[in-house]
């Protein structure tokens, strides 16, 4: 790496050649000798410490574990001792704990590890490398690391070396063997040198015990690395922000390059001390929307104010949302088929009739005028198939004759992508005013990095609809994932970091009208005006008032006090969950969850709370903790009763102050009602008892449970138990029978220490309120890197133990 003198540093060792040989030179007649400099180095130290950069690394690494030593006899000089060690430094190395240990892969491991910040552009490592392990498995220590796939540059067989013990590789063996239950040894050796089927090392052992000689083979590897500068950010990055040994269960070779540069990115921000993954506002972050306004006005030619948009989290939680707050049960919805599959679920989950058109606008129309639904949503064809944006301002000028409350699904249409678009539908419709405009959805959920990222953007300018959209987000999901938000707010960062002045661009349409303040709830027309009364959540903080004896103004104020105190204390991600999150996020993304997964999720809850119980219960996995909540209340009220039926359902709830259990209870079509305080009964008109008990405050389970008790045996009851006091009711676990109606729900986010996770669970000895809770209620899964995530981490937290 650097000029030497002439004469050789002390240590240097003698260069030997052969009789009449003469030592080869440079161009400008320095021999080999010249030119190095040797230094004492541990492994590639030295040149890390001194900030020294490379265009090649040529290493040949011991690749046999340390054997234990003889105990040294009196007759043992010191100098021989030293010597044996010496010469063992050749031949053996040492466990450091990381994979390819099990295949006396570690210290050149190691070495290539350290070699990824070492290496310039268009540097590369070439090993000597003994095949024992087997090829592939010593092509995917490189690879693993981000490097390509090395070329063999040489490769023979040659006699194992007598003077190296393999009795470590027959230990390693007999480990790997157990572990993976191979049908054959890790290692491969040959008895001759022309053999074609391999020997484990445990006969190669033998072999050389009796006198014989056996073969291996031996090859020398050169290798680059993919994606260069991305490839070291991600090592670096990985070792500040995980753990050191963190490249033991990450494969950087599958990484493509825009997934390895969003974990960069992700990288750069937890890097900082103490970065927390906070849960984003209700309706997306502001510099978000913002980002995706100005997305919308540079790409799509349409100019957007960040206050017309509401973001949610995957298309069906988000029409969960909208139908909340612009329908009640027992109205009716059209849609076409292109969005059947999606709306589907929710609507059978609300009470609202569906009927189902074609993918013709002319027949959407004609269905407007027969049918005069509630709603209709018009999803545009994924097919190619493009209507005039005349004919979607004919649909427009119908659905307002009716007083149809129109929906355009754009999601097939919408692409993210740096090309200029015309606009789209969107583009057609700005010119409306506020009072003919529909409501446009668009999912963002085409990602073939991160499919399971799947955010849903609805634009409008009526401010009473986002207000009723964010006391249905409250209610049925809270907030929208932190890393699906970060994912395209990374993508969208991108292409709006240029300077582009839109505002007089010829190409750009009429803006879409900013609304007015959320806290002025005036429709802005008669039409909005039949729209938003016709949703329970018009009535709901009236109810939720009611309930608390003060006024929906003090209502509002509580839910916002409540927000803002949730997003302030948000605490530092823990460095055990990013140790195991991290990875999973360069990981490709399955089509399916191992069904141990969930599983993992429980034995999570139940070593680390607030299930601490020993008995197997049926789970389901949810979004989120308030998804959770309002499955299960969901499910419960259509047990009592069709969802459009005139019943009055009770939920005695004995919690004052999250805002959002109150939501979610009103809005799953309960009546909320306090439990008796201290020497108190319940009201004298069975009539009036409750249906439900929803138990979430702690501080009061002491009245609580005498007011339980205090319940006419004969009324049958469902319980429902919040994360907050289940371990006060663990006592009643046991001895339950399969038809108890007793359901415990709860989140994630505590146990992690990260408010923008969303994982929520449902436990209930009740299999089939369970079976049907994931057949028919839950409309999201948790995200799959985060069950993958827990499953690690439970793993880790079990072989610690």
């Amino acid at each position: 790496t650097t000029p030497a003198p002439t004469t050789p540093p002390p240590g240097a060792p003698a260069v030997v050649a052969g009789k009449g040989a003469q030592p080869a030179s440079d161009g400008a007649a320095r021999t080999f000798e010249d030119i190095i400099t040797v230094r004492q180095s541990n492994l590639l130290e030295y040149p890390q410490k001194h900030g020294i950069r490379v265009n090649c690394i040529v290493g040949c690494i011991p690749q046999v574990v340390q054997p234990a030593a003889p105990e040294a006899s009196a007759a043992d000089s010191e100098a021989a001792s030293t010597t044996r060690e010496l010469y063992d430094l050749g031949n053996y190395c040492e466990i450091l704990g990381i994979i390819e240990d099990r295949f006396g892969l570690g210290l050149n491991a190691a070495a290539l590890d350290q070699a990824v910040e070492l290496l310039r552009v268009g540097g590369t490592v070439i090993l000597n490398l003994a095949g024992r392990p087997g090829e592939e498995n010593v092509k995917r220590m490189f690879t693993r690391r981000g490097y390509r796939l090395p070329t063999v540059l040489w490769q023979s067989r040659i006699c194992q070396a007598a003077d190296t013990d393999v009795t470590p590789l027959v230990e390693l063996e007999r480990g790997v063997v157990a572990e993976r239950g191979l049908e054959r040894g890790a290692f491969e050796f040959f008895l001759h040198r022309a053999s074609r089927a391999p020997v484990p090392a445990a006969t190669a052992h033998a072999v050389l015990s009796a006198g014989a000689t056996v073969w291996h083979d031996i090859f020398v590897m050169e290798a680059r690395r993919a994606h260069e500068e991305l490839t070291a950010s991600i090592v670096d990055g990985l070792k500040r922000v995980v753990a050191a040994n963190v490249m033991d269960f990450v494969d950087l070779y599958s990484v493509d390059e825009e997934r390895g540069a969003f974990v960069s990115e992700l990288l750069g921000y937890f890097g900082e001390k103490k970065a927390p993954i906070p849960a984003p506002a209700l309706g997306g972050d502001l510099a978000f929307r913002q980002k995706l306004s100005k997305y919308m006005a540079r790409y799509n030619g349409t100019r957007t104010s960040e206050d017309s948009i509401f973001v949610g989290p995957s298309r069906a939680l988000t029409y969960q949302a909208l139908a909340l707050a612009i329908t009640s049960p027992g109205d009716l919805w059209v849609v076409n088929r292109e969005l059947h599959r999606v709306v589907a679920p929710v609507l059978g989950k609300l009470g609202i009739r569906l009927v189902v058109c074609s993918d013709s606008v002319k027949e959407a129309i004609e269905m407007l005028s027969l049918l005069r639904p509630s709603v209709m949503t018009y999803a545009v064809p994924g097919d190619g198939k493009h209507y005039a944006v005349g004919q979607y301002q004919a649909l427009v000028r119908a659905a307002k004759a009716q007083g149809t409350t129109l929906v355009i699904d754009d999601t097939e249409d919408f692409i993210i992508s740096s090309k200029p678009s015309a606009g789209g539908v969107l583009g057609g419709l700005a010119p409306y005013d506020e009072a003919d405009y529909p409501i446009y959805v668009v999912g963002l959920e085409k990602s073939n990095v991160y499919p399971e990222f799947q955010v849903t953007f609805v634009v409008h300018p009526e401010p009473g609809l986002h207000r009723q959209l964010k006391h249905a987000a409250n209610a049925t999901y809270g907030t929208i994932g932190w890393f699906p938000q970060k994912y395209y707010d990374y993508l969208f960062d991108d292409m709006v970091s240029f300077h582009v002045d839109m505002e007089n661009s010829a190409s750009a349409k009429p803006a879409i009208p900013t609304p007015a303040s959320e806290r002025d709830i005036t429709p802005t027309s008669e039409l909005w005006a039949k729209h938003l009364t016709r949703s329970p959540l018009n009535t709901t903080l009236e109810r939720i008032a009611t309930f608390l004896g003060t006024s929906a103004e003090q209502v509002d104020a509580l839910e916002a006090d409540g927000l803002e105190r949730r997003a302030a204390a948000v605490p530092g991600a823990p460095r055990e969950l990013l140790t195991h999150l991290i990875p999973r996020l360069l990981e490709a993304s399955p089509s399916e969850l191992d069904a141990s997964a969930e599983q993992e999720v429980v034995g999570f809850l139940q070593s680390n709370g607030p299930v601490q119980s020993d008995v197997a219960l049926p789970v389901v996995i949810c979004y989120s903790r308030v998804a959770a909540l309002f499955d299960v209340l969901a499910a419960i009220r259509r047990r009592l009763g069709a969802a459009d039926e005139i019943k009055v359902v009770r939920a005695a709830v004995n919690t004052t102050e999250d805002i959002s259990t109150l939501h979610a209870v009103v809005a799953a079509g309960f009546e909320p009602m306090a439990f008796p305080g201290k020497g108190k009964s319940w009201p004298a008109n069975p009539g009036e008892h409750p249906d439900l008990l929803l138990m979430d405050n702690v501080g009061s389970m002491e009245d609580t449970l005498s007011a339980m008790s205090s319940l006419p045996a004969t009324k049958e009851v469902w319980m429902v138990y919040g994360d907050g006091v289940v371990e006060e009711v663990n006592f009643e676990l046991k001895g339950k029978s399969a038809e108890a109606r007793m359901v415990m729900y709860g989140g994630l986010d505590k146990q992690l220490r990260a408010p923008g996770l969303s994982l929520g669970w449902v436990l209930s000895p009740n299999q089939s309120f369970v079976d049907g809770l994931k057949a028919r209620w839950r409309l999201d899964n948790a995200p799959l890197f985060l069950q993958r995530a827990v499953s690690r981490l439970v793993s880790a937290r079990k072989e610690k133990a």
